[in-house]
């Protein structure tokens, strides 16, 4: 028994005044959901603190009564079948009979134990405890009723019992709920007017809602567009009557129940709205049943209509069955003929592709598709037409045709007969294409070879045309290198010089770009060999390298040749000019010491003779004629007379020194003049003297006047020979002082302009890295910078580069003449040249900054825009796909039957095929996002974007999963199914690849795409191609065509991708050439930056100096001439780096902003620098002879004084030696006056600039011109070692390989060369192997045995300089310049390293430029094993070393090591990967290996574009090299 319940809740609240508890319901009651178990709830339940007035109670109370006459309504309805009725629900259930018949009815059981009259309470209690016994077996279940509450009449509880079972077997019976019920009144009722549903309460009240529902399904029942929305109560008879009447429904509601104040009782509304939704669906199985009886006689009537039908269908199968399978055959038939003759296939590739155009478009796009149609049609026929027999046989039962005989007689036109004959014609259709294709191949490989052959036979005429032509004019530069063929006069050596330059100007420029296009085409040639799988054409890029290479070489020894020549025919000119000047000047001498003997020797005799006059009359008139005609007017004539030539004669010294030769042999000399001027004066002052003691007048006076005479003229005497080299060393340092004041103000001048360009580039830049508007356009920017280069920058650096030469010089020449540093060099040296160089170099660095700038946008630009397209597309799609395949991916449906499971499967496998291809595509884009990350325009667009799809990526397991749980629903599928799936998958799966294939043809992106990944997707497509035909049995026409075309556009594509794989390997490989030679260009323009700052610090004087050295001078000059071949070898190795980008083209890309011109122009500033300074070296004046200017000086001021009295005293000179020395004693008053009457006026000038000048008188004492000349002589800091022999050790094998690479083309280039150079077995050495005259042992037949040799040599590869052989080399040059015993060759390399195969050692003394060394030892002059020779041109040796030192007798000696293998170890392990070109530390780690196999394992996959991994350890060493499918291979070597 159930414990009786006293209260609704937990919870209870305290009434006021004469509240009292009465049940209430609230206007809406959300239904439990749908559950096996139901949950019986009070009908009425009231809130636990919710008060109520008196008008509150009794509205809940009248809705209680409503559910109350509605709920004993649906009971009686329940018991209507039984005849029982209801009058007082409340007081007919306590007995618990109605209660049980009422289970009886609904649930259909029948209840054995019933006290059908009840006459105790506990018989009561019996009969209701089974009752809900029963409704809890049938899963219903209660809370908080009991029998007691039944038996006592708890309307509350029976209520909530009766609404409880109303749910379970008038509602949820019929799969519905409250909520589903109300959305079928709403769906139902949608789109009558007035109709508002939305609750269960009004919303029905005015009886429109009824009147829908109805109305909705039987549209003839009542005529719901008269019905009044304000006739309710006539509304709500018209529908409880009509649905009573026509619809068997009890009428559970009446409108008076509904029409009020009092509110509607949800369940009560509920209970009838359900109870109409039975009686429709009732009434619609109804219909069915009278339509399917009605359809069953008809069927009967049609069944012998249909089995006539059936017949000539048959009929119509068999007939169009067999001419499908004769047009399949005749077809098959015609496709084997055509591949059994080769002709038939076509001739030509044109006549190849019609055939395949007229397969692919008028066969299988016109002919193909209808028949491949009328195959589907006769397949659906047969089915229909088997369907329809089994149909007849199934349902017309005896006298129907047998259907396996039926079955039999339609074997030929069976499906599989069908699929069989168009399998066949389809196999022979593939076969016939598979032919057409490999005609095609076959044609145009044939073509493709052809046009190999073509391109490459008019690369290899064209090829052979510019060897011949670089050989051409190599040996015509050679040949005009000769000494016969420089030309013998100044026109001739101009008109070669114009003609060399008009070679590098007009003839050169076109050649090197023919050059260019030809070395490109063989490149491309021999890829094309190379993917047609045939043999490398011969290196002819190569040669045409070392052609110009030589032709370069042989430009530069012309050019220098010629400069030389023109240097010796201008030294020529001027020394035959020279030796004319001094010619005249022996022939004036001579006459003018002719004539001043002969008027000694008249002196002379007229003393011994006495012809003094023999009258007193004659001998004053003898003494006025020598007075007046002699001493006023002869005299001083041939005073100025000897100035002027003595001026000549040191002019003339001067220009022989210039010329570096000797001095003069004067004749007479300057001792003879000087002792016929001085026995002049003595014999004239002696003839004087007589004629004076004959007329008896030799006074005091006189006497003093003849001594002023003498002194004035040997001061004047000693000062036209003092005075003219001072002055001359003056106006020298006057000429240096104002070339460096021009030079300071050019260079002064370009600071503004240099300010100027800096600022624009700067802004340049910033509107270029902002992206402002009207920021410049970066292609056109790099073009303005390349023309700035060439113009402008290279005309004011040339201008740069000459004033600093001028100040350089302007230094020189005054620190040579001793006259110290003046201010415009030292204000130019301190400070306008540093803020020159600064400003220039903050130039050069704004430009580097802005090229940079502008090389990065356009990499953006061409890289990074390129690739977020890449990426954009990439990611558009994906989500495309996320969006399409949404509907697939998020569903959960399982499905109800094989058919839909089987839909759903096919659908998810699709997807899942899908979404692996989108996560390959997501694989592929994100490290393209990975790179934009970083870029400020495209990162932040990049990361959206990759985000956005990145998801694709965690669908896979739930779509694995998706399908296991439907291929687990799904046993297995059909194999049709199987089939379409497969083939739909595939055509999928190729689509991508079409995709992926047009992505990567059609939008090209060379910074990202790979011959790998293109390789990958060919092949991916090409299996996936393959897959698709022939199309399975059961594949629908419009999958046929979507993979027909498919395949067609992948041909297409695939044609196309070995193409761009070439692309995309030139493009990588140009790349990697591009980053190699833009370094090499870097190292080869930074070492030339060192050697130039290196030989302009030798050869820019310090400032501030007062004197410098000549030999000091000489000798720095000496030392950057030495080096020049240091800076050649640099700006050859940029030039030939420079056409090998240009041959790439990759020198637009080029980051450096130091050009080949520029370069060039500062080797010539070293060349110039050097020759001015050795030139101003030559000048260095002797020591100024101050104290006997001083003397001189004071005795003219003394000659000149005027005395009151005479003086009888003896003149105070005398005549010791072959020229009178004044007297130290002399003095006197000096001015500015007696300067001008004595001096010619540049000499006049001279002193007064040199003398102080006090109160009038100039100061003898004060002379003082070049003080230096008292000072000592500071040291030159020169370096003691001359070379850089790292570089000097490259060029010197530079000059070796060149005749290992090319023997006959050196040879040839030798002898014309050294033509002419031997005079017997006297060697004059070329001008660019230093001015030497050498004494041999065979003369020219050494040279002539060498090129004879070279002549039939082939070539052997070339060299590589190792610097630890260059260490091995070093020292036993070092031992023999030290005198020392040599240390054996093994002893040096063991201590190094590890050396196999053969090794030796050429050594040469007494030569260091780099050419000169080579030559010398390929001479083997002496030798006659020549085994300098052999070592040279040895091919087995592959490495070699370079030492060179000072040798106290031979000058230098010279070492070459050679070894054919030589391995320095490496101090620690290391691991370096290399692609493509070889890194530093891959060479490094190479030469570290000593085993040539090992190293040829390394080298020869680098070659072959594999990625290579080198993991070195001292002892050993590990190789591995990845292939391009994803293997890798390794191989080990260990060494002790």
């Amino acid at each position: 028994m159930f414990k009786k319940k006293t209260g609704l809740g937990k919870s209870t609240s305290k009434l006021k005044n004469d509240e009292a508890i009465g049940p209430t319901q609230p206007s809406r009651v959300d239904a439990p959901k749908l559950s096996s178990e139901p949950s019986m709830q009070p009908a009425l339940v009231q809130p636990a603190n919710e008060t109520y007035g008196a008008r509150g109670l009794e509205l809940k109370e009248a809705q209680a009564q409503q559910q109350l006459r509605t709920f004993t309504r649906w009971w009686n309805s329940v018991l209507l079948p039984r005849g029982l009725e209801l009058k007082d629900l409340i007081e007919d259930v306590r007995s618990g009979v109605m209660p049980l018949a009422l289970y009886e009815e609904l649930s259909g059981a029948l209840v054995l134990r019933v006290n059908s009259n009840p006459k105790s309470r506990f018989q009561m209690l019996e009969n209701q405890n089974m009752f809900l016994s029963l409704l809890k077996e049938k899963g219903l279940r209660f809370v908080n009723i009991g029998a007691e509450d039944l038996v006592d009449g708890n309307r509350t509880l029976l209520l909530g019992l009766t609404w409880t079972l109303i749910l379970r077997y008038e509602i949820q019976k019929y799969g519905a709920n409250e909520q589903e019920l109300l959305r079928w009144v709403k769906t139902s009722t949608a789109g009558y007017s007035g109709v508002k549903i939305s609750t269960w309460g009004d919303s029905f009240n005015d009886g429109l809602a009824f009147c829908a529902l109805i109305h909705k399904h039987d549209p003839h029942a009542l005529d719901y567009a008269n019905l009044k929305p304000n006739d309710v109560h006539g509304n709500l008879e018209l529908a409880f009557k009509v649905a009573e009447e026509r619809f068997g429904v009890p009428r559970l509601l009446e409108p008076s129940e509904l029409v009020g104040a009092s509110p509607t009782d949800d369940r009560s509304v509920i209970t009838y709205v359900a109870k109409l939704r039975q009686a429709f669906g009732d009434k619609e199985r109804e219909l069915r049943r009278l339509a399917e009886e009605e359809e069953k006689a008809k069927l009967a009537a049609a069944r012998a209509k249909q089995r006539a039908e059936t017949d000539r269908l048959a009929a119509e199968l068999q007939r169009d069955a067999a001419a499908l399978r004769a047009w399949a055959g005749q077809k098959a038939a015609a496709f084997r003929s055509a591949m059994e003759q080769e002709s038939a296939l076509g001739k030509s590739e044109g006549e190849t592709l019609a055939k395949l155009g007229e397969l692919r478009g008028a066969f299988r796009g016109e002919e193909k598709p209808p028949k491949f149609a009328e195959k589907g049609r006769l397949g659906q026929l047969y089915e229909k037409v088997r369907g329809q027999l089994l149909a007849d046989a199934m349902t017309s039962g005896e006298g129907a045709p047998d259907p396996a005989a039926s079955e039999k007689a339609l074997v030929e036109a069976a499906p599989p007969a069908l699929q069989a004959a168009w399998g066949d014609m389809e196999a022979a259709e593939r076969d016939y294409e598979a032919a057409l294709l490999a005609r095609l191949a076959a044609l145009e490989r044939e073509r493709q070879t052809a046009e190999t052959d073509s391109l490459l036979n008019g690369l290899q005429q064209s090829a052979e045309k510019l060897l011949e032509w670089c050989r051409a004019k190599t040996d015509e530069m050679t040949k005009g290198a000769r000494p016969p063929q420089l030309g013998n006069n100044p026109e001739e050596v101009a008109a070669a010089i114009n003609k060399l330059s008009k070679f590098h100007l007009e003839e050169k420029p076109p050649k090197e770009a023919d050059t260019v296009v030809v070395q490109r085409g063989l490149r491309d040639a021999a890829e094309r060999l190379a993917n047609e799988g045939r043999s490398p054409p011969p290196k002819l890029d190569e040669q045409l390298d070392r052609a110009w290479t030589g032709l370069d070489a042989a430009a530069d020894a012309l050019r220098r040749a010629l400069d030389e020549r023109a240097k010796q025919l201008e030294k020529q000119l001027a020394e035959a000019e020279t030796d004319k000047m001094q010619a005249e000047g022996c022939r004036k001498a001579a006459a003018w010491l002719e004539a001043v003997a002969a008027k000694t020797n008249e002196f002379a005799k007229a003393v011994s003779t006495s012809d003094l006059g023999s009258t007193k009359a004659e001998t004053e008139k003898k003494l006025n004629d020598f007075r007046t005609s002699h001493q006023q007017g002869q005299r001083p004539r041939w005073a100025e007379e000897r100035a002027a030539f003595e001026a000549e004669r040191r002019v003339i010294d001067e220009r022989r020194r210039a010329e570096e030769r000797e001095p003069a042999a004067w004749d007479p000399s300057a001792d003879a003049l000087s002792k016929g001027w001085g026995a002049l004066g003595s014999n004239e002052r002696d003839y004087e003297e007589a004629l004076l003691k004959k007329l008896g007048q030799l006074q005091a006076e006189e006497t003093e006047r003849m001594r002023r005479a003498a002194l004035r003229d040997e001061a004047l005497a000693s000062l036209a020979e003092l005075l003219p080299p001072l002055m001359q060393r003056r106006h020298l340092e006057q000429q240096a002082t104002a070339a460096a004041e021009a030079a300071a103000a050019e260079v002064t001048q370009l600071l503004p302009w240099i300010h100027a360009q800096q600022k624009t580039f700067n802004e340049q830049r910033a509107a270029l890295e902002a992206d402002a508007d009207g920021s410049p356009v970066p292609r056109v920017l790099l073009t303005q910078l390349e023309d700035f280069d060439a113009g402008e920058k290279a005309k004011n650096q040339l201008l740069l580069v000459q004033a600093r030469a001028a100040l350089a010089q302007a230094a020189g020449m005054r620190q040579i003449q001793r006259a110290g540093t003046g201010e415009p060099e030292k204000a130019a040296a301190s400070g306008v040249l540093p803020q020159v160089d600064s400003a220039w170099s903050e130039m050069v660095k704004a430009e580097a900054d802005l090229k940079r700038s502008v090389q990065g946008r356009l990499n953006r630009l061409s890289g990074a825009a390129l690739e977020w397209e890449r990426l954009q597309r990439g990611c558009r799609a994906v989500s495309d796909w996320l969006l399409h395949s949404l509907e697939v991916r998020s569903c959960t449906d399982i499905g109800q039957n094989e058919e839909e499971v089987g839909t759903l499967l096919r659908s998810a496998q699709l997807v899942s095929a899908e979404l692996e291809m989108q996560c390959e595509a997501v694989a592929r884009l994100k490290p393209i996002a990975e790179r934009l990350r970083a870029d400020a325009e495209f990162g932040a667009r990049a990361t959206d974007a990759i985000t956005q799809v990145i998801v694709v990526t965690s669908l896979a397991e739930p779509m694995r999963t998706r399908i296991g749980t439907l291929k687990a629903a799904l046993e297995r599928q059909k194999r049709l199914t199987a089939e379409r799936l497969a083939f739909a998958v595939a055509t999928s799966q190729l689509e991508c690849c079409l995709a992926h294939g047009i992505e990567l043809t059609g939008f090209p992106v060379d910074t990202i795409d790979t011959a790998e990944a293109l390789s990958i997707v060919l092949e991916s497509g090409n299996r996936h191609s393959a897959a698709l035909l022939p199309a399975p049995e059961g594949a629908e026409p419009k999958a046929v065509q979507r993979a027909e075309a498919a395949v067609a556009g992948w041909q297409e594509v695939a044609a196309a991708l070995p193409a761009r794989s070439t692309a995309c390997e030139a493009a990588r490989r140009a790349a990697l050439h591009a980053n190699k030679l833009h370094t090499e260009y870097e190292t080869a323009s930074g070492a030339f930056d060192e050697w130039f700052t290196r030989s302009m610090s030798l050869l820019m004087l310090p400032a501030g100096a007062p004197a410098v050295g000549a030999k000091d001078v000489q000798r720095a000059v000496e030392i950057a001439r030495a080096q020049l071949a240091e800076g050649q070898a640099h700006l050859r190795s940029a030039n030939e780096v420079m056409r090998q980008m240009i041959s790439y083209g990759v020198a637009k890309n080029n980051p450096s902003v130091v050009t080949l011109a520029s370069m060039s122009a500062r080797a010539d500033q070293v060349r110039a620098v050097a020759t001015q300074l050795l030139a101003s070296s030559q000048q260095a004046p002797p020591i100024a002879p101050r104290d006997e200017v001083v003397k001189a000086l004071n005795a003219l001021a003394e000659s000149t004084e005027k005395s009151s009295e005479a003086k009888a005293a003896t003149p105070r000179f005398s005549f010791g030696g072959s020229r009178r020395r004044l007297s130290s004693g002399a003095s006197g008053t000096l001015t500015r006056s007696i300067l001008q009457a004595e001096l010619p006026v540049p000499q006049v000038a001279f002193m007064c600039d040199e003398l102080k000048e006090t109160n009038g008188t100039m100061l003898p004492s004060s002379f003082d011109p070049f003080p230096a000349d008292r000072e000592p002589t500071p040291t030159l800091d020169l370096p003691s070692i001359v070379l850089d022999l790292r570089m000097h050790a490259l060029a010197v094998i530079e000059h070796v390989n060149r005749a290992r690479a090319d023997p006959p083309a050196y040879g040839v280039q030798l002898r014309a060369q050294l033509d002419g150079c031997f005079e017997g077995t006297v060697f004059n050495c070329p001008s660019s192997w230093g001015t030497r005259r050498l004494r041999t042992v065979e003369g020219e037949a050494a040279v002539a045995s060498l090129t004879s040799l070279l002549a039939t040599t082939k070539a052997v590869p070339v060299l590589r300089l190792v610097p630890a052989l260059n260490s091995v080399a070093q020292q036993l040059a070092e031992e023999f310049a030290a005198g020392k015993e040599p240390t054996q060759l093994m002893e040096r390399m063991k201590a190094r390293g590890t050396f196999s195969g053969s090794a030796g050692e050429a050594i040469v003394y007494g030569v260091q430029q780099p050419e000169a060394i080579a030559a010398q030892l390929l001479i083997s002059d002496g030798d006659s094993q020549r085994r300098n020779r052999s070592f040279l041109l040895n091919g087995d040796l592959k490495v070699a070393g370079f030492g060179l030192a000072e040798h106290p007798k031979h000058d230098s000696v010279c070492v070459l090591t050679f070894a054919t293998l030589f391995a320095a170890p490496l101090s620690e392990k290391t691991t370096v990967e290399c692609q493509g070109e070889a890194t530093p530390a891959f060479l490094e780690v190479i030469d570290a290996i000593p085993s040539e196999q090992a190293r040829d394992i390394a080298t020869d996959a680098l070659v072959t574009g594999k990625k290579v991994q080198l993991q070195y350890e001292p002892g050993s060493i590990q190789i591995t090299v990845f292939e391009r499918d994803g293997s890798q291979r390794s191989s080990t070597l260990k060494w002790n």
